[in-house]
Order: structure tokens, then C-alpha cells, then sequence
């Protein structure tokens, strides 16, 4: 799944014994972030790869459907999420 995904290379950039942040928990406020229910992302996938119809082997990543049906919820998802998170811990 594509919170998986974000999940996984997010966590790239901490370390296990982190103590603001690791990796299990960057992997989990992923899967948070980028919920398909409860106001958040409105398709199950995300940000679907769509085919375009009148255009062979051409294809449209779909960006908008986020909260705010802008490109920018995808990354200011995670982003307050781990704010938040960091946050709460000092």
C-alpha cells in the first residue's frame, strides 16, 4: 500500500533507537497520515496511477484526492503528523 511505501523510505532517514523518532513509529504515523476514511485521503489507493483514455501506454498519477484536493496533502499529511509527534515528546 502506498502508506506502506512512505512508510518504509520515511523510516530511512531514523534510526531504531531514535529518541524523537523511530523508525516504527515513522512507520505508523504514515499509515495514520495517509488514512482513506475519517475526512482523509478519498481513494483507497491514494494517489492512483490512472490510464489516460485516448492515449496508449500513458498514464496520470492522480494527486487530488486529499482533504484539501490539492497535490500538497500527500506531503503535509505526514509532515504535521510528525510534528505532532515530536512535539508530544518534548
Amino acid at each position: 500500500a502506498f502508506a506502506d511505501v512512505v512508510g518504509e523510505v520515511l523510516a530511512l532517514f531514523t534510526t531504531p533507537s531514535d529518541p524523537l523518532l523511530t523508525c516504527e513509529e515513522v512507520r505508523t504515523i504514515a499509515r495514520q497520515a495517509l488514512q482513506t476514511h475519517d475526512g482523509g485521503f478519498q481513494h483507497p489507493d491514494i494517489a492512483p496511477l490512472v490510464p489516460k483514455p485516448d492515449a496508449p501506454n500513458t498514464y496520470v498519477l492522480e494527486l487530488f484526492h486529499g482533504p484539501t484536493q490539492a497535490f500538497k496533502d500527500l506531503g503535509m499529511a505526514v509532515l504535521a503528523h510528525i510534528l505532532q509527534h515530536i512535539l508530544a515528546k518534548q
